[in-house]
């Protein structure tokens, strides 16, 4: 992924699980993981 590509997602204001593991080379599953922690940071 190009700089440009990553700028682009990261400048989303949300996150599909898609763009998730297009920016950490995650599998589906790891992907999921990695949303739920996400989730409950910003829960708390």
């Amino acid at each position: 992924m190009s700089a440009e590509e990553t700028l682009n997602l990261i400048a989303k204001q949300w996150c599909t699980l898609e763009d998730i593991m297009k920016l950490g080379h995650l599998g589906r599953n790891s992907a999921l993981k990695a949303k739920k922690k996400i989730k409950e940071k910003l829960e708390k």
